[in-house]
């Protein structure tokens, strides 16, 4: 395998990859706009950054919408490349030079994980030069590990299926509402929706994780260690699957 040929992809993986980074970002940029402009059109800058209930309601809005753009975006990391690319035969032209399948995935994933994590680190600090300031380390933190258990997703449905992106979202729906309705500890909870929650990718965990550094706490590190472990397991299976199937299927 020639390394050189490797890495040759590396700047057109992130090109592909600053696009779907930079979609939550202009998302979340065109909502707070939207939304400071319509409270400087009444009010002050100053008065918004000042202690007050106006402070506190775009605090509000930031805590909300900043966490909602990096899911939508952390959804994209890993979808829509295994599977377009079996799909429409790219692998039959991307492997023609010596270059190992599932190194070269990974490095577009990690390339992926990558330009994601550090485009999202415009959120807080553009949030902060023109509002106020807001924490950008557990952001980053936060971003960094929704790409990883997104992206490590995503890889394994396109290597498993050649509907990648959909399987990604049902999935989370899953994970989400089998969570909450097994941790709401109603009664009478059928046993498989217990066995459900439990095998399925721990998104909910994800996010337990992720509103515990965004509050500023220690995530408990068992849910931590829970989400880094499945993430490496998802992987780990996707680049076993994509060396040892068939690309064209």
């Amino acid at each position: 395998m020639s390394t050189t040929a490797l890495l040759a992809y590396t700047r057109w993986h992130v090109r592909d990859a600053f696009v779907r980074a930079i979609a939550p970002v202009a998302i979340f940029a065109a909502l707070a706009l939207l939304n400071i402009w319509g409270l400087a059109s009444r009010f002050s800058m100053v008065e918004i950054r000042a202690t007050g209930e106006l402070h506190d309601g775009v605090q509000r809005f930031y805590d909300q919408m900043m966490p909602l753009a990096m899911t939508l975006g952390a959804l994209t990391v890993g979808s829509g490349f295994v599977a377009v690319d079996r799909e429409r035969g790219h692998v039959r032209f991307l492997f023609s030079t010596p270059i190992v399948a599932w190194q070269y995935y990974l490095l577009r994933l990690v390339v992926g994980m990558l330009t994601f994590t550090a485009a999202y680190a415009l959120v807080p600090l553009g949030f902060g030069w023109f509002v106020f300031d807001v924490p950008v380390l557990p952001v980053l933190a936060s971003a960094a590990l929704y790409a990883t258990v997104f992206g490590s997703l995503g890889i394994l449905a396109g290597a498993l299926t050649q509907r990648d992106g959909a399987v990604v979202i049902v999935t989370t729906l899953l994970s989400m509402s089998l969570h909450l309705i097994v941790r709401a500890g109603a009664p009478g909870v059928p046993a498989w929706m217990v066995w459900a929650e439990r095998i399925l990718p721990p998104i909910a965990t994800a996010d337990v994780v992720r509103t515990a550094w965004l509050a500023g706490a220690a995530p408990d590190a068992a849910d931590l260690t829970r989400v880094l472990g499945y993430s490496a397991a998802m992987l780990v299976t996707a680049l076993f699957t994509i060396h040892r199937a068939p690309l064209v299927r």
